[in-house]
């Protein structure tokens, strides 16, 4: 849901470096978020493609292109033109791929707990 006034929005998600992978070796050492495919925003009775993050080349956190679709580098802003007034809105975000995140614990988050 996006509450009336808000104009842009931030898509956040972790990184991963994707070099590491023997497909994609090709895709250098860029971050990696998630790969993000079509975006529709309903509001107020009407539903729009959002594209931006495929046309605006130099958007912010955005990564790159690859089959109609977009990968984030963590932190991606997606604007929300043409907002209607006082209208709450809902995102709807294609997920078409995520990174392989390390999520092992560090040290400290491993080592038992001591009284």
């Amino acid at each position: 849901m996006v509450p009336p006034g808000v104009a842009s929005v931030s898509l956040v998600s972790r990184v991963t470096y994707l070099d590491d992978a023997a497909e994609l070796a090709d895709k250098g050492r860029s971050p990696h978020g998630v790969l993000v495919g079509e975006i529709t925003f309903f509001e107020a009775g009407r539903t729009r493609p959002i594209t931006d993050h495929l046309k605006t080349e130099d958007l912010s956190g955005w990564g790159q292109v690859q089959d109609k679709a977009r990968w984030t580098q963590g932190k991606a802003e997606l604007p929300l033109a043409h907002r209607r007034p006082r209208a709450i809105g809902m995102l709807a975000v294609q997920l078409r791929a995520t990174g392989e995140y390390d999520i092992t614990p560090t040290e400290a988050q491993a080592s038992p707990l001591r009284a």
